[in-house]
């Protein structure tokens, strides 16, 4: 599929990386060109935000609700243009990719308490699960912690919503302020629990999101 085939009015997010900082932006195209979409533009503090810098990379996604398959336009060139005397993001591919399952890069929100030890430690950190996929899941901790380059870590959850006792190997560490550090993790194996609560989660999500948006439409084939 090509970048000018979603569909105009379709939400899509703009996946922004910085070394092992990620952050994602909504936004909802508003027109075609070949090669490109246009979107309305990502703001804050009623600042236009820019992307178009050697420091990050910018990935596109959008999603298929109905066929619950996701697209991914990686390495995006993207612009802030004025047109009509209105400001957009112009987002340009040339790439024509493939569908992929969304469940595997689905993360759902988890906010759970959990124990993990990290690599050879014997200590063990009272740690908040922030959310989770059927990749990995990220921790968030309230001070850094050293560690030896990609360690194992063992992670219990013994929750009503979720109970598992899994590993995944650290693949980035992100200060989030001063007090607090998010460690994102990829899972060594799958987990059928894991499974499960992705997707319970994720139907619950889409009940949620089909009930109070009926303006969604799919993607163009």
């Amino acid at each position: 599929m090509r970048i000018e085939e979603i569909e105009i009015g379709s939400q899509v997010t703009l996946e922004v990386c910085r070394g092992d900082h990620k952050m994602e932006f909504k936004t909802e195209v508003v027109r075609t060109i070949e090669g490109c979409v246009l979107t309305d533009t990502v703001t804050h503090n009623n600042h236009v935000l820019k992307f178009d810098t050697q420091q990050v990379k910018v990935n596109l996604i959008a999603i298929d609700e109905g066929g619950g398959k996701l697209y991914i336009w990686e390495n995006c060139i993207i612009r802030n243009i004025v047109n009509g005397g209105r400001k957009y993001h112009m987002i340009a591919s040339p790439l024509d990719v493939k569908a992929t399952n969304r469940r595997e890069y689905f993360r759902v929100y988890a906010g759970l308490p959990g124990k993990a030890r990290f690599g050879n430690k014997q200590e063990v950190y009272e740690v908040v699960v922030k959310d989770i996929s059927q990749k990995g899941f990220a921790l968030i901790y309230h001070q850094e912690i050293e560690y030896d380059k990609n360690p194992l870590v063992v992670l219990l959850v013994n929750e009503s919503e979720l109970s598992i006792n899994i590993m995944g190997r650290i693949v980035r560490r992100v200060e989030i302020d001063d007090t607090h550090y998010l460690y994102g993790c990829r899972f060594e194996e799958e987990n059928p629990a894991i499974q499960k609560f992705v997707s319970d989660r994720q139907r619950e999500e889409l009940k949620r999101t089909r009930g109070t948006d009926n303006t969604k439409k799919p993607l163009r084939k």
